[in-house]
């Protein structure tokens, strides 16, 4: 059978298998399906709802009573594809007031079937406003008679839709501002009024103008989901419009906001009150998109947006049309251009840190300049003259005159330039200066806010004082950061120690109007004139000829460091003081502070920001070190006690008296670079012990060696006596440049000093003995034949001794051999007894050993007749041969030899 046909069965008299007829033969017709479901068209009836309930979202809304709506459209689908509808008239297609059980008249709707058959229109063309109706269509079938299979709630073969007719009410503009628009939300939502200026975030390209209406009818969504206009007439440029108006002519150019950009945005959108961001609120929205914007809303720009009769769903125009003129910004934002301005502090309180201070009242300061920066960097600033830039002293309400100051703008029309003329302010005084009314050249005004006033700067400075700065200290440190090891310096000093790599002098002052900081932040020399090598001199002075060289401090180190740095109070290590730093801060330095050399600081005529010259300008002459320091040589003085004091341990002894002494030696140990100078018998004086005079200066000799670097003092002949107790006491040495020796002498608690003490030999009652020298041997300092104790070593510790190959030849019955060691060997042990030769039978074979005066060679000679022809012997060195460090050898040795002529 097919599809939406009808079919007739016809069952006549059947028999059954004993000839009886059925009783109930038959003819039954019937149509085959499908039957068609109808459903609404929403694109075609040109509305975004389907109207399955009276409720939010499915109600259909505004259907226009005036006869202008074209009709909701109903239609089968695909579910009876390849049929027709019939039976569709106002008899099957009726509309009800909502809870009545009446329907309207026939007269105030039209119902059309399309000439296809498959679609049903239903027009109202006489309902009233804001009423809610339903549709409802019974008894509607295909073209064979099936009925439609929808369901009405529990009534079969039904379909009902709701809709609402448009009201009354006139829809009007419940605001107007700029918001941010990303990613379909709504941020930062500012609104506008007529003549507002610096409409400041309309112009950023994710930047709209948001006119929002009170209504929800202006704009609705349609069959696709979108929101559109819902009212008459065409929107763009017509009932909107937005003119940029030139800022010179007045010339107003219309924008177009109707077009697409090139990612297919519209300059000008719709939100209904349904969207995701709409809030509740129906809402136009014009829109630059992107870099290619649409609208074109520019910076610092003039504009007029024309809102005319928009209408609502229902055709009511708005009660508000509107025109608003704005400005956008950036408004500008004034700042003080510290670096052009010349000063360290922004002047944003009266706060140390914030306050200007030290500006000169006598015309010599070229002005305070402010400027906006990069806040309006394509625009200027206007209205910039005394009116608008006033000066008033601190804590008064009344500006100083308009005569007292000058007030100018750069010619790019940037910059703000407040001089204060020659003496008209008063030194030592506050004053702020209050900038209102400056604008840029669309008048946006200046966007700062001064306290609780919007649209106004200021600033505070404070003129010079007539109080004039000292230098409070010189002084020298380890390092120009921490300032550590600090030691005061003043003129003559000796032996100044400042570090070759890193030391520094430091001139402090006790005003803080010296140094300050610059526009930059760094700290600068504040007064007039040319600070260093003019202000500020250091020269070396040749110790042989006298000549005074320049030291140049203008220089940079290989680093990039100033020789002479400057340090604010506010520094972080200042420690509140201003100081000039001479830096010799590298190993490639520029000052070169040398060992033992002349210097002079000059400091002259410096003055502080307000030009006052300090008090107490100096010249500093010193010395520096390195300084010498001297100590007794106990080997070249031949002594066994340094003589420190007179207890045993210290005290020197057994000093001759018969002039066969050779003397005390002095050594210098801290000034190597250096000699000693001014050593004579004036300097260097003997006292009996517990006497206050010194002997006589005819009882000893005081000399300087050649090189400088020691000095000797020699008891002369019988002039000291026995059995005493002297003290050497040394003051009034110095090196070659006057530094004295820095020794301290605790028992006299005596800086610059040295003392040790020595007692002479005692008398004796025998006559001396005469001692015959016997002449040494030039190359052996001991000489010995192995002794008949030694004991020889096991054959264990022969084989672990490791050998030496020295040669496998024979060698002659005179052999000598030479063992070198790394390190001196121990002489005070008796080396013989630890290097023995050994026959082939294992008994010890004598011979000489000698110990060279470098003791660390050893020479083992052969006694004569002991070595036997053709006989091996074995040379063994034991393993605790010591070195003169106590050190033992790591291993024994071995070396295997033959004798043969």
């Amino acid at each position: 059978m097919l599809k939406n046909s009808t079919y007739k069965l016809s069952i006549g008299n059947i028999t059954d298998a004993s000839g009886n007829v059925i009783t109930n033969p038959q003819d039954i017709s019937f149509t085959t399906g499908p039957a068609p479901v109808i459903n609404f068209n929403r694109e075609e009836s040109g509305v975004g709802n389907t109207g399955s309930s009276i409720n939010a979202g499915s109600l259909i809304t505004d259907i226009k009573v005036d006869g202008n709506y074209n009709g909701f459209v109903v239609d089968a689908g695909y579910s009876d594809q390849n049929d027709k509808l019939a039976n569709a008239n106002s008899n099957t297609v009726k509309i009800y007031e909502n809870a009545s059980t009446t329907p309207v008249g026939s007269d105030k709707y039209i119902v059309g079937l399309s000439e296809d058959g498959k679609k049903i229109t239903i027009k109202p063309n006489a309902l009233q406003k804001n009423k809610i109706y339903s549709v409802v269509i019974n008894g509607v079938t295909d073209a064979e008679g099936n009925p439609i299979e929808n369901h009405d709630g529990n009534v079969s073969n039904q379909y009902r839709f709701y809709f609402q007719t448009g009201d009354e009410v006139a829809p009007s503009i419940g605001k107007i501002g700029t918001a941010s628009v990303w990613m379909s939300n709504i941020y930062n939502y500012e609104e506008i009024k007529n003549g507002d200026k610096n409409v400041s975030n309309s112009w950023n390209g994710s930047n709209s103008i948001v006119i929002e209406f009170n209504d929800t009818d202006v704009i609705k969504k349609n069959a696709l989901g979108s929101s559109v206009y819902a009212g008459n007439g065409i929107l763009e440029n017509n009932l909107i419009k937005l003119t940029k108006v030139d800022g010179i002519t007045g010339e107003q150019k219309t924008v177009n906001i109707g077009g697409f950009d090139r990612y297919t945005n519209r300059g000008i959108q719709f939100i209904d009150d349904s969207d995701s961001y709409g809030n509740g609120k129906d809402k136009i929205v014009i829109t630059p998109m992107s870099s290619m914007d649409i609208a074109g809303l520019m910076q610092n720009s003039m504009y007029k947006l024309s809102i005319g009769d928009i209408t609502d769903a229902s055709g009511n125009v708005i009660m508000n049309p509107q025109d608003i003129s704005f400005t956008t910004g950036p408004a500008p934002v004034i700042n003080l251009n510290r670096e052009e301005s010349g000063v360290g502090n922004t002047g944003s309180s009266i706060n140390a840190g914030s306050l200007i201070t030290d500006i000169k009242v006598d015309g010599n300061y070229n002005g305070f300049v402010v400027d906006a920066g990069y806040s309006d960097e394509n625009d200027k600033l206007a209205n910039v003259n005394t009116s608008t830039v006033k000066i008033y002293e601190n804590s008064s309400n009344t500006p100083i005159g308009s005569s007292e100051y000058n007030v100018s703008l750069s010619g790019d029309g940037k910059k703000i330039t407040i001089k204060p003329n020659a003496n008209a302010l008063q030194k030592n005084k506050i004053y702020s200066v209050v900038i209102n009314g400056v604008t840029d050249a669309e008048g946006n005004p200046i966007g700062n806010h001064d306290g609780n006033v919007n649209n106004q700067y200021r600033f505070y400075f404070q003129t010079g004082d007539e109080v004039a700065p000292s230098i409070e200290r010189v002084y020298t440190s380890s390092d120009d950061y921490g300032m550590y090891n600090q030691k005061d310096l003043h003129d003559g000093d000796k032996g100044v120690n400042i570090n070759k790599h890193s030391g520094s002098i430091v001139v402090e002052f006790n005003d803080n109007d010296v140094i300050k900081k610059d526009g930059y932040g760094s700290s600068i020399y504040a007064g007039n004139g040319n600070l260093i090598n003019n202000l500020i001199k250091l020269t070396e002075t040749d110790s042989v000829t006298g000549k005074q060289i320049l030291l140049d401090l203008n220089g940079l180190n290989k680093k990039g460091h100033s020789v002479v740095t400057l340090e604010d109070n506010t520094d972080y290590y200042s420690n509140g003081k201003d100081k000039i730093i001479i830096n010799n801060s590298s190993s490639l330095n520029m000052v070169g502070f040398e060992d033992n050399c002349n210097y002079t600081l000059t400091i002259g005529n410096i003055t502080d920001a307000s030009g006052n010259a300090i008090t107490n300008p100096q010249n500093i002459s010193f010395t520096t070190g390195l300084s010498p320091v001297l100590k007794l040589d106990t080997i070249r003085s031949k002594v066994n006690n340094t003589g420190s004091g007179l207890d045993s341990a210290s005290l020197i002894t057994n000093i001759k008296v018969d002039g066969s002494y050779s003397g005390f030696v002095l050594g210098e140990i801290n000034d190597p670079d250096d000699k000693l100078a001014n050593v004579t018998t004036k300097t260097v004086k003997i006292y009996e012990n517990g006497s206050s005079v010194p002997i006589g200066e005819d009882s000893y000799t005081v000399s300087v060696a050649a090189n400088g670097r020691s000095m000797s003092i020699i008891p002369n002949e019988n002039k000291l006596q026995k059995g005493k107790i002297y003290s050497v006491i040394v003051n009034g040495v110095t090196d070659t440049v006057g530094n004295p020796i820095i020794n301290k002498d605790n028992a006299g608690n005596e800086d610059n000093q040295y003392r040790f003490y020595f007692k002479t030999e005692e008398a004796s009652i025998q006559p001396p003995i005469i001692v015959v020298p016997v002449q040494p041997v030039e190359t052996t300092v001991l000489s010995t034949v192995t002794p008949t104790t030694v004991l020889k070593p096991t054959d264990t510790e022969l084989q672990k001794a490791k050998t030496f190959n020295i040669s496998t030849q024979p060698v002659s019955p005179s052999k000598v051999w030479t063992i070198a060691f790394t390190k001196e060997v121990a002489v005070k042990y008796d080396v013989a007894s630890n290097i023995i030769v050994l026959d082939s039978s294992g008994k010890i074979v004598p011979v000489k050993i000698n110990i060279l005066s470098n003791k660390k060679c050893i020479t083992i000679i052969p006694v004569s007749g002991m070595y036997k022809l053709g006989e091996t012997y074995t040379l063994y060195v034991n393993k605790k041969m010591s070195s003169a460090e106590g050190k033992d050898l790591k291993s024994s040795y071995k070396i295997n030899f033959t004798i043969m002529n």
